[in-house]
C-alpha cells in the first residue's frame, strides 16, 4: 500500500506541475477532503485539497478518511477516468447515475469545474514521471494508439452493413429473405 500511495502523490504532484491552473482554481476549496470511492475496485482515494500556493494531494483512503470526508464523489473507476480525461460529461453521468456524489456540493463542483477547465490526459501526465524516457515514451504510445485505429478501421470495413430494423421488418413483409 505504501507503493501505492507513494504512486498516487507522486502523480498528484506531477499533474499539479502540468496544469498549474488546476491548483489556483481548487484554492477556494482548501481543506476540503474529497473521498473517491471506486464502485468496481476495493478501494477509495482520499483528495485533499490544500492551500492555494500547495497541490492537492491524493492517497488511498482509510475508514477515518471516510468519516472525515467533506464531500464524495463515486462510480467506475473507468467511467471517472473518462471524466478525468474529458471524454464524458460529469452532467450526463450523475444524471444516467454512474455518478454519485454527496456532501459539500460546492467542494465537488469547484472540483469538476477545475478539471473542465484544463486539457488532462491522465496517461500522458503519468509519462512525464518517466524523465529522460518521457518522449520515447509517448512515441510508443502514439504508434500503439495508430496501430489499435487502423485495426479497428479495417475490422469496420470487413463487417456487413447492418440493416436497420424497419428494413428486416420490411423485407420480412414483402417474403424477401
Amino acid at each position: 500500500m505504501l507503493l501505492v500511495d507513494g504512486g498516487l502523490a507522486i502523480l498528484a504532484r506531477a499533474m499539479a506541475r502540468r496544469h498549474p491552473g488546476l491548483t489556483a482554481r481548487l484554492a477556494p476549496s482548501a481543506g476540503a477532503k474529497i473521498l473517491i470511492e471506486l464502485s468496481d475496485v476495493p478501494c477509495a482515494l482520499l483528495l485533499t485539497i490544500e492551500a492555494a500556493s500547495k497541490p492537492p494531494s491524493l492517497r488511498l483512503a482509510t475508514g477515518a478518511d471516510r468519516k472525515r470526508a467533506t464531500a464524495i464523489v463515486g462510480g467506475d473507476l473507468d467511467r471517472l477516468l473518462d471524466l478525468l480525461d474529458g471524454r464524458v460529461d460529469g452532467d450526463t453521468m450523475f444524471f444516467s447515475r454512474d455518478l454519485f456524489i454527496s456532501g459539500d456540493t460546492s467542494a465537488i463542483l469547484l472540483l469538476r469545474n477545475a478539471l473542465d477547465s484544463e486539457d488532462i490526459d491522465l496517461f500522458d501526465d503519468a509519462l512525464e514521471l518517466l524523465g529522460p524516457l518521457t518522449r520515447p515514451a509517448r512515441r510508443i504510445r502514439h504508434r500503439i494508439a495508430a496501430l489499435a485505429q487502423n485495426m479497428e478501421r479495417r475490422q469496420h470495413r470487413r463487417r456487413p452493413p447492418r440493416r436497420s430494423a424497419v428494413a428486416a421488418a420490411s423485407d420480412d413483409r414483402n417474403g424477401e429473405a
